[in-house]
Formats: C-alpha cells, sequence, structure tokens
C-alpha cells in the first residue's frame, strides 16, 4: 500500500470490499500465503460508492433504509468470503504488553477466541510458571468472521532494543493460559502446508519450537534474531493498485508468501540495522 496505491485508490482505511478484490486478485496468481500486516478488529465504516450505485441500479424504487440494510456489513461478509476462497491467508492480531491488565474475564475471553500454539513441557516446566516469556496485558483479534475465513492469524508485536533499533520478533506471546503465535510463524505454517507449530518448554523457558521436521533457533524467551538480508526494497515489492489493475505478471506471486502492508511515507516505519 505505497503512495500511488493511496492516490489512485484514495486515503486508508480503503473499503473492505476494495480489499477483498486485492485478495482475489492476488490468490488468482496462487501464492503460497497471504499475510496481511494489518488488523482488522474493527466493523467496516467505509462506504463503497460503487456497491452503492449497483444496489441503486437494481432496484431504483427502494427505500433508503432497504438500501443501507443491504450495504450495512456488505465490506466484511465480502472480505471474508475473499479470504475463505484463498485458503492460504494469515490476518495479524496486537497483543498491548504494558499498561494496566485487562479483567481477568474478559482476558480469559479474548484469549479463548485467539489462536495458540502446541506446548510439550519438560522436566516439570509449566506454562503458567515460565518466568523468561513475554506476557500480552490485551489482545486486539481481528474480527471473528474474518477470524475464521482466514483460519490463521498471529500477532505483529516485536520490541526494540535499548539503542531503538529493532532485532528480535517474539514469536510467541503468553495471553492468560496459551502460547499465541506469531504472524511470521502462522505464515511458514502456510508455506510449509503444515497443520501445527509446537514449542518444547523447559525448566528455563523455550527449549526448542518446531513447525513439522523445520527448528527454529529461539531464545529462552521465544524470541528470534532477525536475520536481515539486506536494507528496504531487498525483496520485491509490488505496488496494489499495479496488482489490481493486472499489470503485474502472475510469475511474481506463483507460489511465493505475499505479505500485505504499508510502505507510503509515515506509516509503519521502524529502525533496524541497515536503515533508520
Amino acid at each position: 500500500i505505497d503512495e500511488a496505491s493511496l492516490t489512485a485508490l484514495g486515503r486508508w482505511p480503503w473499503p473492505r470490499t476494495q480489499v477483498a478484490d486485492l485478495v482475489d486478485t492476488i490468490s488468482a496468481a496462487q501464492p503460497a500465503a497471504i499475510g496481511f500486516d494489518i488488523v482488522f478488529d474493527q466493523r467496516d465504516e467505509a462506504l463503497d460508492l460503487s456497491a452503492a450505485e449497483r444496489a441503486v441500479a437494481a432496484d431504483p424504487e427502494g427505500s433508503a433504509a432497504d438500501l443501507l440494510t443491504s450495504l450495512r456489513g456488505q465490506g466484511d461478509r465480502r472480505l471474508a468470503q475473499a479470504l475463505r476462497a484463498s485458503g492460504v491467508s494469515v490476518l495479524a492480531l496486537f497483543a498491548e504488553s504494558g499498561g494496566p491488565p485487562a479483567p481477568a474475564a474478559e482476558a480469559k475471553a479474548t484469549a479463548a477466541r485467539a489462536p495458540q500454539l502446541s506446548v510439550r513441557t519438560l522436566a516439570g516446566a509449566s506454562l503458567e510458571t515460565a518466568a523468561s516469556l513475554l506476557d500480552a496485558t490485551r489482545l486486539h483479534l481481528p474480527l471473528p468472521d474474518l477470524a475464521r475465513a482466514a483460519g490463521a492469524s498471529g500477532h505483529i508485536n516485536f520490541l526494540p532494543d535499548i539503542d531503538g533499533f529493532y532485532r528480535r520478533v517474539p514469536i510467541a506471546l503468553r495471553a492468560v493460559d496459551r502460547l499465541v503465535p506469531s504472524f511470521n510463524i502462522e505464515l511458514v505454517r502456510r508455506y510449509l502446508k503444515q497443520s501445527s507449530a509446537t514449542v518444547i518448554l523447559g525448566p528455563e523457558g523455550v527449549s526448542a519450537i518446531r513447525i513439522g521436521d523445520l527448528s527454529v533457533v529461539a531464545d529462552e524467551a521465544a524470541q528470534v534474531w532477525v536475520d536481515y538480508l539486506g536494507p528496504p526494497q531487498t525483496f520485491p515489492f509490488l505496488s496494489a493498485i499495479d496488482v489490481l489493475a493486472q499489470r503485474v505478471p502472475p510469475e511474481a506471486i506463483r507460489g511465493r508468501i505475499v505479505i500485505i502492508g504499508f510502505t507510503a511515507a509515515g506509516n509503519d516505519e521502524v529502525a533496524t540495522p541497515f536503515a533508520a
């Protein structure tokens, strides 16, 4: 989602019918996974003018009340349909790790809706007593119907080192009685076509993380050092408007992990060892 896309399609947030069109276009090129680095935790309130015009054309004598009823929730329904049809989507959730925790009943109910990693404990270790794990005080989850349609979601949290640079990603966060996977773990799981990921928990904390036959190297707090391969644009970047306009060849997408996020100036920027 770059400046060219915002200029062509309007400022963010876009109507979710538009986001669904983007998912459909990407899905047609057969990617291995589609990840949204965007949290859809609120209902779509944007008006899709083209959808309204089609509804009026279909029933020009209809009342305004009927029109509103037909349009309300349409964007979320349309996006859920696109996510379900893709079969390889991953949504993002955000976890607060500071500030006052949510009330116990609320925290438990929210955690029950969150995705979870399988946990295997060794030598008397337990998830509840593992001191090294990072805790989530509140969770901001995707809307339930979108989460069900995608079938996978993960947290997008990471914290800077003391000098302000981002070098590590926690690939699991504790939320009440479960370990919530990270967004990147879920993307890898989709890519490898693995049904689950497992955390091995020992007395000192996390001792291993496995996705099928793949072992992920992490510290006791389940944090992974990011092996940066280069500065921004090291990986291919595709403009959303170019994808929607079908100016991107399917070969640029087929079999790849596609992450949808912001590169427009002022959005989602952090300091890395390669670029401030």
